[in-house]
């Protein structure tokens, strides 16, 4: 799910443009996944060559934590973006 700043007001966009700001990009999850990807690796590959690797569990949970939390960043930075790159060239809504 998209992260929504309901203190943003969206109702002088038109449709087209909401659509447009409202729709996350694939590069936030290609990024996130990747830090889950990196985060996951690590997680297995300390505790095996430590010796605890009953600590791998744990590894899994903060590397899920720290993708979600990087990709709620991604999303509200590029939210902001969009919002702002719309308002400053509006496209009239077709249907008014």
């Amino acid at each position: 799910m998209m992260w929504r700043n309901d203190d943003v007001d969206l109702s002088h966009l038109s449709a087209r443009d909401r659509g447009y700001v409202e729709s996350p990009s694939f590069e936030t999850h290609i990024i996130s996944g990747f830090v889950f990807a990196v985060g996951f690796t690590i997680a297995f590959m300390v505790p095996v060559m430590i010796g605890m690797a009953y600590l791998f569990w744990p590894g899994i949970f903060v590397a899920t934590a720290i993708s979600l939390y990087v990709m709620r960043v991604l999303q509200k930075r590029e939210f902001f973006i969009k919002l702002r790159e719309v308002e400053e060239n509006p496209i009239p809504d077709p249907e008014e």
